[in-house]
């Protein structure tokens, strides 16, 4: 799902709607402040939606848009990431602060490292690094060990850092969007970049936005304000831009779909183009996202989840109750003996009219168990039996009136 903020207006576009690429899409929220960043819960439950003042959290299932916190600072919060499900990192100014959003939403940790207003931040693919960029130098901080590097050799020329990207397939390599330049480090390597790779010389304005595929490790994708589109192959020796296109109108922001196969870009006309990467020589489609024309602040991407880090919203008593009968379901055949002898009816023993009392069970005597044809059988012998022996062996009574021992 593909999350737009027009000023003034918030969209939501699912993957089927934007293959489907309608020539406009309803808003689902009007905004009263300017969003300046968005980012998605780590379990895509919810969005994070960041204005100068405050932190609102918007709850797709209700449509309800929820401030978390505003900030008593002077400065205005101007990027926001979320590392993991109970922390968000957001700047404001020159500083970075991890905010706790739990049930007491605190700022944990305060980072200042920069002497200028921070222009880009960017979380590593285990979410252990954290880049930070201002207008001249460039920031890493290991989250894990409270530590810190800065990065060297940047050839600026009078350019200014605009914006940075963590590679999602490897964990140290940083991009940066510096003038009309992709600079590539590894952020192990600090002293200077791996490769610098410039855009061509027909492009327009300085890149604004950098993103990264999420099927290929190679594939990278620049933005430029004046509506220029680089595709490069890192995987060369000094990295390759192979295609460059020219969409003629202003662009604000990028991003891949979550396969991989299209680009999303946002305008300064209130235009999402959606870039079908399998046949670049057709124009891209245009979805209107603001009918006014307002421009396209932010766009972000559910990024695809791994196994089990779904959230389950089912009841767990439900789940519960449910467990035993699809035990008994799938494996019908499979019951104890126990089960066998309550399901299964007892046949009713034959009982004797002679001796009645034969046939009495003591209380704590067990049952003959029906599945078993020797217990059931005996259990219908034994009146007969105990009768017939009764009747052999009892004195015979005479009519005289005369005891059995008096007969010679």
């Amino acid at each position: 799902m593909l999350a737009v903020s027009a000023t003034g207006t918030l969209s939501l576009l699912d993957a089927t709607e934007l293959k489907r690429a309608p020539s406009s899409v309803p808003s689902c929220l009007s905004l009263t402040n300017v969003t300046c960043a968005s980012t998605w819960s780590f379990d895509n439950s919810a969005l994070f939606l960041a204005s100068p003042q405050s932190i609102h959290r918007y709850d797709l299932t209700s449509n309800v848009l929820k401030d978390i916190y505003t900030s008593k600072s002077q400065e205005h919060i101007s990027h926001i990431v979320c590392k993991d499900q109970g922390t968000l990192i957001y700047s404001a100014g020159e500083k970075v602060h991890l905010l706790e959003c739990g049930s007491n939403v605190k700022i944990a940790q305060t980072i200042e490292s920069h002497k200028s207003s921070i222009t880009s931040l960017s979380l590593s693919n285990d979410c252990t690094l954290l880049s930070t960029t201002s207008s001249n130098a460039v920031h890493v901080h290991n989250l894990t060990l409270g530590s810190h590097t800065v990065l060297r050799g940047l050839a600026l020329a009078g350019q200014n850092i605009s914006t940075s990207a963590f590679h999602p397939h490897a964990r140290t390599r940083l991009l940066l969007g510096i003038g009309k330049q992709l600079v590539v480090y590894d952020t192990t390597r600090p002293s200077g970049p791996l490769k610098s790779i410039p855009l061509s010389d027909v492009t327009l304005g300085d890149i604004v936005a950098v993103a990264c595929s999420p099927f290929s490790k190679t594939l990278v994708a620049v933005a430029t304000s004046g509506g220029h589109v680089g595709l490069i192959d890192l995987e060369k020796e000094k990295g390759s831009l192979f295609r460059t296109l020219n969409l003629k109108v202003p662009l604000t922001a990028l991003g891949f779909s979550a396969e991989g196969a299209a680009l999303y870009l946002g305008t300064e006309h209130g235009k999402v183009l959606v870039l079908d990467l399998r046949a670049l020589d057709k124009p891209p489609k245009a979805i209107t996202v603001s009918e006014i024309g307002c421009r396209i602040e932010t766009m972000c991407v559910q990024r695809k989840l791994k196994p089990g880090e779904a959230s389950t919203k089912a009841p767990t008593t439900a789940a519960a109750t449910s467990k035993p009968a699809a035990a008994l379901d799938a494996n019908p055949t499979r019951k104890s003996s126990a089960q066998a002898a309550v399901l299964k009816p007892t046949p009713k023993a034959t009982l004797s009219p002679v001796r009645p009392r034969v046939t009495r069970a003591s209380p704590a005597q067990p049952l003959p168990s029906a599945s078993s044809k020797d217990s059931v059988v005996s259990a219908k012998a034994s009146p007969r039996k105990l009768s017939a022996e009764k009747k052999v062996f009892s004195p015979v009574r005479d009519p005289l009136g005369n005891s059995a021992g008096d007969i010679s």
